[in-house]
């Protein structure tokens, strides 16, 4: 079901990192966010809630197209499972990953978020990605 043009969507997750369990735990939460927004066809929300590495990576023309494209594939989020988490600090920055296998409407895809940590235990998007294949196993979890 993965189309090529959705490819693009994976160059955004270039940095994972993060700051420990505390930070995944928030980017959990965040998944669930960006998942209510994607089952509502708020793609506004979802830009709004992304980091300028977001915004360096994708344009909003380019991100909306593939959230529709991928919504009228696979239809809506039913659940999800975290598969793995990554966690690290880069160049003074610190990210948070998570790797989820989630169920939708019209099959099943494996997703990547990757959040930046900022001050006051705030996390921005900074790059998601979606294929038909799961993400390498170098994870911990």
């Amino acid at each position: 079901m993965f189309k090529p043009a959705l490819a693009a969507m994976s160059a955004i997750v270039l940095v994972t990192a993060c700051s420990g369990p505390a930070s995944v735990k928030q980017a959990r939460q965040n998944v669930n966010v960006f998942h209510a927004h994607y089952n509502n066809g708020e793609n506004q929300a979802i830009w709004d809630s992304g980091s300028a590495d977001l915004s360096r990576n994708t344009t909003q023309a380019e991100l909306f197209g593939a959230l529709d494209t991928i919504r009228s594939q696979y239809g809506k989020v039913v659940s999800t499972e975290q598969q793995g988490w990554r966690v690290n600090h880069h160049g003074g920055s610190s990210f948070s990953r998570l790797d989820m296998k989630t169920k939708f409407e019209k099959g099943t895809a494996y997703e990547q978020f990757t959040f930046r940590n900022v001050e006051g235990g705030k996390q921005l998007l900074a790059g998601w990605s979606l294929s038909d294949d799961p993400p390498p196993s170098d994870s911990e979890s």
